[in-house]
């Protein structure tokens, strides 16, 4: 996938008075594309790669690229830090709110927001696919969400270096599967370890999920298929399914959140 950072901030700045500039846009461009081929690539896969780079203007976007809006808020979610959606022929959107960020490379930053929703986009480029437990539950495939309070600091040969988003791996989203859940507990980078599959990680409310009741513990098959599941070859219906999220445009934060500024609404 190839992203583009769009700054369309118009000076606004963190809360700790940090502006985005185009070193600092060319510094975070480096440092995602680092991050998505040699980091989360090792365990989701990104075919043909991924790039990032810093459009010209805030127009400046190639077909097929996906946009990643900097603001200041963002208008439609004024509470939300970030989010990712899909537009209307299919392409990921990523929107951010620069000034509900500490600052721009640190713990808690603006690049964590943005590595967060990059990431997350990687895992689930629809918004749009839903993984059972096996207990009654269809949780959202977000990658960040369950470690959204947990970041560690990527450097890279030049020295440049920033903070970067935990994320989950595929074990988190299957049911009955041994550890490690998430990135930083894979490589001992710190962070809290989430206790099983489909568990936040303890942090003091400071991580989240969205979920759906799972219709397969419904009486009627017909209901398992008007939400979207789909048989495989041998007429199992498979856990993993595709559509009913697909409005999904903002998340829902637990009390208590890191930054406690997400919105929430779930499409069913």
């Amino acid at each position: 996938m190839q992203y583009v950072l769009l700054d369309e901030s118009n000076g606004a700045t963190t809360t700790s008075g940090e502006a985005l500039t185009p070193d600092a846009l060319a510094k975070a461009a480096a440092l995602l594309t680092v991050f998505l081929n040699a980091h989360v690539a090792k365990y989701w896969g990104i075919p043909g790669g991924a790039s990032v780079r810093v459009g010209s203007n805030p127009t400046d976007i190639q077909p097929n690229e996906i946009p990643c809006h900097i603001r200041a808020t963002i208008a439609e979610a004024p509470s939300a830090i970030a989010y990712h959606q899909v537009n209307g022929v299919g392409i990921p959107d990523i929107e951010d709110g620069l000034t509900l960020s500490d600052t721009l490379f640190g713990p808690g930053g603006w690049l964590v927001a943005m590595s967060h929703e990059l990431a997350e986009t990687e895992g689930d480029p629809g918004t749009n696919i839903l993984c059972a437990d096996n207990a009654g539950k269809l949780f959202a495939r977000e990658l960040g969400d369950p470690v959204e309070a947990f970041s560690w600091n990527l450097v890279l040969p030049d020295v440049t270096s920033g903070y970067v988003t935990d994320f989950c791996l595929p074990s988190y989203f299957c049911a009955g599967s041994a550890g490690p859940y998430s990135y930083m507990e894979a490589m001992g980078l710190g962070g809290t370890p989430c206790p099983g599959p489909f568990q936040l990680a303890p942090a003091s409310g400071g991580d989240y999920q969205l979920w759906e009741p799972d219709p397969q513990n419904e009486a009627q098959v017909t209901a398992i298929r008007a939400l979207g599941f789909r048989a495989g070859g041998d007429g199992k219906i498979r856990p993993q399914v595709e559509g009913s999220l697909a409005h999904r445009a903002e998340k829902k934060a637990y009390i208590g959140s890191r930054l406690n500024r997400r919105g929430a609404r779930l499409a069913g």
